[in-house]
């Protein structure tokens, strides 16, 4: 898969360049919370086809990665320093969350080294956190928060497991929290329907199984000799 991505800079000598407003927690680079599916498709380059569907009902929740693959032919930003990985969360065709891994750009870079980076784009940091969260990143996996920056959005700055490199999830205090329990919703409808779609399948295969065998006999019998 061909995918494109505006690669994000990263000074380890001056921190990140300051291409936003301070504090404006509902951006990251190009993107800002509230993008559609088809608008953040666009700007990366990748299919909105290629989005994965977390839950239908009774909300949409879905879910577009981006791996370690970049455009060279982007003159916008250097291309040296990009993220690993970025992950978009979407909750009704709106975007809630971005979560974003670095791991060889950062290496040797201490977390007071990253706090200073965020802090240069994003304003002085309102709580020094230590405590485990749920950092999305493709698969779900258990990080150590250690800074966090907050209004109408949240952003959190983690070490990522097994030391390989940091994290950054940005998204929208509400759209989450809906977003959630939009995906706790879906799993619990999932798990009450499950009887009756297990008792459907049962049925279409029987059905199908009966009409295999009546096209066997219709087409055997008129040709059978003992």
């Amino acid at each position: 898969m061909n995918i494109r991505l505006v690669s994000v800079a990263f000074s380890i000598g001056a921190g990140f360049v300051p291409f936003l407003p301070a504090a404006d927690l509902s951006v990251y680079r190009d993107f800002h919370l509230g993008m559609t599916v088809a608008e953040v498709a666009k700007q990366t380059g990748v299919p909105a086809s290629q989005a994965r569907v977390i839950a239908m009902r009774p909300e949409r929740i879905e879910q577009l990665g981006l791996a370690d693959r970049l455009d060279s032919r982007s003159a916008e930003l250097p291309a040296s320093s990009p993220p690993s990985g970025i992950l978009f969360s979407f909750y009704n065709n709106e975007l809630f969350a971005i979560a974003i891994s670095y791991r060889e750009k950062t290496a040797g870079l201490t977390e007071s080294n990253m706090v200073e980076a965020i802090s240069a784009v994003y304003g002085p940091v309102k709580k020094q956190v230590l405590g485990e969260v749920t950092f999305e990143s493709g698969v779900n996996t258990t990080a150590k928060a250690f800074a966090r920056w907050e209004d109408h959005s949240r952003l959190m700055l983690v070490d990522l497991p097994y030391a390989s490199g940091f994290g950054l999830s940005l998204s929208s205090s509400s759209m989450k929290a809906k977003a959630e329990q939009a995906i706790l919703d879906s799993t619990r409808l999932d798990l009450a329907d499950a009887p009756r779609r297990q008792a459907a399948l049962r049925d279409n295969q029987s059905a199908d199984a009966r009409a295999a065998e009546e096209n066997a006999r219709l087409s055997n019998k008129p040709g059978f000799r003992p």
